[in-house]
């Protein structure tokens, strides 16, 4: 089954891309950690001006929680996401995933691209960043390292040795 991007039964955005079965398990990835985030009070600085975000509509998309992900795999991602310079790319993935912002045709004006654009780079930055925790995921395996969630210190990732 192929659906858009956090398509609701009222509001179909027709630029939304079309998710393939890689894209909707990196979609599901990324809320994930966002859930993963808010449960663990880590908040950072948005890569988008405060008064962007307040300039938007009030109204957000709800957090879609999907399959068990594995923790190695969300410390990896955050990995991949802290990493990445401040830029429009992930501005777009801020105001998309951790802002929630809707309607998506206003967080794109509020960034000076159209929704297409929107669409286009949120792709773009989530494939990059899934394939970096992939690659990250993987060499840590590789090492004899397994990422982990601290749970001591919220929002903390460690590596251990494994066995």
């Amino acid at each position: 089954m192929k659906d858009h991007e956090h398509e609701t039964n009222d509001e179909v955005d027709d630029h939304a891309p079309v998710l393939d079965g890689g894209d909707r398990d990196l979609d599901a990835l990324c809320e994930a950690w966002v859930a993963w985030c808010r449960g663990n009070g880590l908040y950072w600085p948005p890569s988008v001006r405060p008064a962007v975000i307040a300039s938007l509509p009030s109204s957000t998309r709800s957090v879609r929680l999907g399959s068990a992900i594995s923790p190695a795999s969300i410390a990896a991602l955050h990995i991949a996401y802290t990493c990445q310079p401040t830029a429009i790319d992930k501005q777009v993935f801020d105001l998309y995933y951790v802002a929630r912002v809707k309607p998506i045709k206003s967080a794109a004006a509020a960034l000076g691209i159209g929704r297409a654009h929107f669409y286009r780079v949120l792709v773009e930055f989530r494939r990059r960043i899934g394939t970096t925790a992939r690659i990250l995921e993987g060499n840590a395996g590789a090492h004899g390292l397994q990422l982990q969630v601290n749970h001591a210190e919220p929002g903390a990732v460690n590596t251990e040795s494994v066995s």
